[in-house]
């Protein structure tokens, strides 16, 4: 469900949202199948 809030633009249908790795973290993910996600209480905003 996707719901407009004021001040907000959606992004076009064509539009792309790109995340960068690094190399072996990419390898990791074809040869493990899953993917890696941080530890909330690693990233310095509370």
């Amino acid at each position: 469900m996707i719901r407009e809030l004021a001040g907000i633009t959606l992004p076009n249908e064509t539009d792309y949202l790109w995340r960068y790795m690094s190399f072996e973290k990419f390898v990791n993910l074809l040869d493990t199948k899953s993917l890696f996600f941080t530890r909330t209480d690693k990233f310095d905003d509370p």
